[in-house]
């Protein structure tokens, strides 16, 4: 009861950051209350924000889609898929002994590397060809 009051009276504004702080230090010995640092900040945006979020969307665009199930940062859904046996077997097992619900799955797609390869090379040609305006696009 008090929690729901507290709550309702942070969320009308009664309440302060500090104030907040001070309510949740009392549960010190049930939940961590401490602030992260800069460095672990810094370390959760570089290992899931980008490692992990990013990569993982970057990957279904040009590589290719397992499924459309939502996946978290500890399961096996959600991930990207090449279509290449060995290195989709080494990253998320074998494909071949999986149910059919998930081989015939609509969101799952395999590109095999190609728009990938493709972009690479467009991106060296376009290197090759005009430094200056390679430069510009690339930013």
């Amino acid at each position: 009861a008090a929690v729901n009051e507290f709550k309702r009276n942070y969320n009308a504004g009664g309440i302060d950051n500090q104030q907040y702080d001070a309510f949740l230090k009392q549960f010190r010995e049930y939940i961590n209350v401490e602030k992260p640092s800069f460095g672990s900040n810094i370390g959760y945006m570089f290992e899931y924000q980008f490692g992990y979020m990013y990569w993982r969307y970057f990957m279904w665009n040009f590589v290719g889609r397992q499924d459309d199930i939502q996946g978290k940062y500890t399961d096996q859904n959600g991930n990207w898929l090449s279509g290449i046996g060995f290195i989709d077997e080494a990253r998320l097992g074998n494909q071949d002994q999986l149910p059919s619900d998930a081989k015939n799955n609509p969101a799952r797609n395999t590109y095999y590397f190609l728009p990938l390869i493709l972009g690479l090379l467009g991106l060296i040609f376009h290197f090759s060809k005009d430094k200056k305006s390679f430069w510009v696009l690339l930013v």
